[in-house]
């Protein structure tokens, strides 16, 4: 973050010549997630693209929210998923497999076959359900490496 030309990182390697710049290490967690396998990368897209439907527009929001209400769901609304808030996607995808079934239910009343498929197909949900055990443990692992007084060595340890 702080270059390595004309940064700090660069005043300081031009001093000493054996200092050594390193990437932070939470940024290369999200590094590491986009290096999924390709059909784990297009169940993760189908299913933020379906609850970014569902989260764009206020009558499906709401409509989504009265069916969990009445069928006594654990949460009654989905997380949005911006693309910059990459910390929030293990969130997301825990939330989408609690409400698998009202999702389904819903997808069903708006016609949406290719998002209902997400929550129909056996093997799409076991990736979804594997999606949700990842990024599980890869946020706790992010919230780990933060905080005062980490150093590298300690924080590489737990990498």
């Amino acid at each position: 973050m702080l270059g390595c030309q004309s940064g700090f990182q660069g005043l300081v390697l031009n001093e000493p010549p054996k200092v050594v710049g390193t990437h932070c290490m939470i940024y290369r967690q999200i590094l590491a997630t986009k290096m999924l396998p390709q059909e784990l990368q297009e169940v993760m897209r189908s299913i933020l693209s379906s609850v970014n439907f569902v989260k764009a527009s206020t009558l499906n929001s709401r409509l989504f929210s009265q069916l969990c209400n009445k069928l006594d769901a654990p949460n009654n609304a989905l997380l949005f998923h911006p693309e910059v808030r990459w910390l929030l996607t293990g969130k997301v995808l825990k939330c989408v497999f609690e409400l698998r079934d009202e999702l389904k239910m819903l997808f069903n009343q708006k016609a949406r076959p290719q998002f209902e498929a997400l929550f129909s197909d056996k093997s799409e949900l076991q990736k979804l359900t594997y999606l949700v055990d990842i990024f599980a443990i890869l946020n706790e692992l992010n919230l780990s490496l933060q905080g005062p007084n980490a150093t590298c060595l300690d924080l590489s340890e737990k990498i």
